[in-house]
């Protein structure tokens, strides 16, 4: 059965962020706060679609959850980081998490937020010297299996001399409040796995 499968990079370079500043009051509060604001998009979650607006401050990247229509106090979540946004998208077919890449140096980070309740949390957050993938787990789905890929030094056979390459990748597939998890090699990534087959880590 043929699998759906998607680059996160292609997927974020397709969705990035619109950088502009469209809207002066927005500008303006974050200006106040001593921040330069990058971007904005809308979240779409429940009835109440929530702004979300990237910023950095000095060293830090600043991802802040508003309430759409009252930016000021009405923030309700905010995300620090040192490393770059690359780019952030909404899955689920446009009702789902929130799924955001970051860079720092060589290494990649993808964070994952959820909406219940009200709140805004952060679900998902994962590391790898290797662009992060993303899969549909089946045809009908709309969230995202995440692949997360680590590194480490192998010795190859009939050589002295260890290799940098991928040896494991964990995947993380979301059921309804979290992620259920399954470590595969790196070479069988991609292969097909049935819902008995991802656990809860």
């Amino acid at each position: 059965m043929l699998t759906k499968t998607f680059f996160i990079l292609l997927i974020f370079l397709n969705v990035l962020i619109t950088f502009g500043q469209q809207n002066n009051q927005r500008l303006q509060t974050v200006m106040n706060t001593g921040s330069q604001m990058k971007g904005e998009l809308l979240w779409s979650v429940a009835q109440r679609p929530l702004l979300c607006i990237c910023s950095s401050r000095g060293d830090s990247t600043i991802l802040s959850f508003y309430r759409e229509g009252a930016i000021i106090d009405s923030e309700v979540f905010h995300y620090n980081t040192s490393a770059d946004l690359v780019g952030i998208f909404q899955s689920g077919g446009g009702k789902g998490n929130l799924i955001a890449l970051w860079m720092a140096g060589s290494a990649y980070t993808v964070t994952v937020f959820s909406y219940a309740q009200g709140n805004v949390n952060l679900v998902l957050k994962k590391g790898s010297k290797i662009l992060p993938e993303l899969r549909f787990p089946t045809f009908d789905s709309l969230e995202y299996d995440i692949l997360i890929t680590q590194m480490d030094w192998v010795a190859e056979k009939n050589d002295e001399e260890s290799v940098f390459k991928p040896t494991y990748t964990i995947i993380y597939r979301w059921k309804r409040d979290h992620y259920d998890t399954l470590r595969m090699g790196w070479e069988h990534r991609f292969a097909s796995q049935t819902k008995q087959e991802i656990r809860t880590k």
